[in-house]
């Protein structure tokens, strides 16, 4: 697992886990069908031959019994769409979105929203931003590919980003002379703490910055990053900017191969906090990154 800004295919490696944000036409069409010699009807991919003993079903997730839930055909993304964990709605900007059957999944340290396939395909520059107040998850029975400038966005605010964390980014402490800055949000690593605030230039007048966001260690469960601390206010009206949003967290899981060209990106960076609304108002803090986590039988730029 890992949390970070953003994840490209030429990062990735052949390791069966990888822990760690031009159109074509939609597929929509159920499982492939084989027949064999004899006439009879083999449904693929997944079906033992006749004659053959179906073995117990084996997750191939560490997160999930992907064995309990009910795939749905293959899905191939093109175009630029979006995608809410919340709704579990699939729009695109410009055509029809392909169908895809998406499920929520209950974990001990909350719901999932994930999309099942029998195979995911992004197509060259195809563009996924997934928001929501779920992390997302894309789980194949088969393969998951990204081909080149293809796209997978969810950072700041994006799928399963947290509003609040536990010892988060603290507040700049205001001041009508220059108030602090806002902490930065912290997730794998400590956020770092805010600038202090001092327009006159004098030093027993400066004012504290917010306290960095604590380090969540390496997390156990698919989490999104943390907001970033507001900055103080100033004199009068002058508010504290308002810290920037985290990024969410996205998990990759094949039964067979995730394959990503060098030039294909999954992102999940925080936000920038905004400045004050006067010249006496802290600016806000960062958020921090989200999680990225990659799973398969092999992965592969």
């Amino acid at each position: 697992m890992l949390t970070a800004c953003s994840f490209s295919g030429s990062g990735l490696s052949n390791d069966s886990t990888d822990d760690t944000s031009n159109d074509s036409a939609d597929d929509n069409s159920n499982d492939s069908v084989e027949i064999d010699a004899d006439g009879t009807t083999i449904d693929a991919p997944g079906d033992a031959p006749p004659g053959d003993a179906p073995g117990p079903c084996v997750t191939y997730s560490t997160l999930f019994d992907t064995c309990g839930l009910t795939h749905g055909g293959p899905v191939i993304f093109a175009g630029t769409l979006t995608f809410d964990t919340t709704t579990g709605d699939l729009t695109r900007s410009d055509g029809q979105p392909p169908t895809i059957t998406s499920v929520v999944v209950t974990t001990a340290d909350g719901d999932v929203r994930a999309i099942v396939a029998t195979s995911i395909q992004f197509t060259t520059a195809a563009s996924l931003r997934v928001v929501g107040d779920k992390p997302v998850a894309l789980l194949s029975l088969g393969d998951v590919s990204m081909a080149s400038t293809s796209r997978i966005d969810v950072g700041s605010g994006g799928a399963g980003a947290r509003t609040s964390c536990p010892d988060g980014a603290g507040v700049g402490e205001p001041s009508p002379e220059g108030a602090g800055g806002g902490g930065g949000a912290g997730f794998a690593a400590p956020g770092a703490d805010g600038g202090g605030g001092n327009l006159d230039g004098s030093e027993d007048q400066e004012t504290e910055g917010g306290s960095g966001g604590a380090s969540d260690g390496r997390p156990a469960a698919l989490l999104g990053g943390c907001v970033g601390g507001a900055g103080g206010d100033g004199g009068g009206i002058q508010v504290g900017g308002a810290g920037g949003a985290g990024g969410g967290a996205v998990y990759i899981a094949a039964a067979g191969a995730i394959t990503m060209v060098s030039s294909a990106v999954i992102q999940a960076g925080g936000g920038g906090g905004q400045g004050g609304s006067g010249d006496d108002s802290g600016g806000g803090g960062g958020g921090s990154g989200g999680m990225i986590f990659l799973e398969a039988e092999s992965i592969a730029a």
